[in-house]
Order: structure tokens, then sequence, then C-alpha cells
């Protein structure tokens, strides 16, 4: 899109506190082949939670996107920066398939080793820091 003279970014937020995360708990599927990946994302989206990154965050973000000259990809939050430096650390076949691992000790300690943070347990990334700064 340079080309045209057009900018473009992806904002990528992480956990962020807004209304949606009080309409309930989407249902699981029957199929039980999903459900171990779900309750692990659900896991790590509600840890976040606890203390989570404000939409205000997101709302610079996407200013700074479309007023400045930046990166494509744009974490937003601990969170999303925490994953985002993972996903560059494991391979694609790991990174897509590390929520399948039958063995949940083994699934948190390769998790937590690629986030180099426990982020599958409150309180969020964002109250960690915050209560680090006081």
């Amino acid at each position: 899109m340079r080309p045209f003279g057009i900018r473009v970014a992806n904002i990528e937020p992480g956990v962020i506190l807004t209304p949606i995360w009080g309409k309930g708990e989407p249902a699981m599927p029957e199929v039980s082949d999903y459900g171990q990946g779900l309750a692990r994302g659900s896991r790590l989206f509600l840890a976040q939670l606890e203390g989570g990154t404000s939409p205000d965050v997101v709302a610079e973000a996407i200013y700074r996107a479309a007023t400045e000259d930046g990166p494509l990809r744009v974490p937003v939050g601990d969170d999303a920066d925490v994953l985002a430096v993972a996903r560059a650390r494991a391979t694609p076949d790991e990174w897509v398939s590390i929520y399948a691992d039958p063995d949940e000790q083994r699934f948190v300690d390769r998790f937590t080793q690629l986030c180099s943070a426990d982020i599958l347990n409150p309180p969020s990334l964002n109250a960690r820091r915050k209560a680090a700064a006081r």
C-alpha cells in the first residue's frame, strides 16, 4: 500500500477491559477436542482481566498509528507484548499446537517459558507492572 501513499498498521490488542467481558463466557462446544484449547485460552484471558489494560491504551495506539509513521504490527497491552515475543520464539508448528498438549503441566511450563512470564494466573501483567512502579 505504500506505493499508493497509504500506511498500514495492524493493531494487536491483548485483553482489554471493555464491556464485552461482562456479557458472559461463550458456551463450550460439545466436541471435546476443542474443550481443552478453549479452556486454556479462557484461563489466559481471565487472568489478564484482573487489573487489565484500559481501552484508552488501544485508542492511543490507533491514534498514533493513524498520525505517525510506525511499525506494521502494534501490540497493545503488556500481555500482547509478551505474546508477540512468545510467538517469535516458537516455530509456527509449536505455536499452533501448544494448546493441544495433553499434559497440563507441560503446557503451562512450555507456555510460561515461551512467554518468559506467568500470564496464565492473575493478576494481569498490567497490574503487576503498575504495582512494581509504586
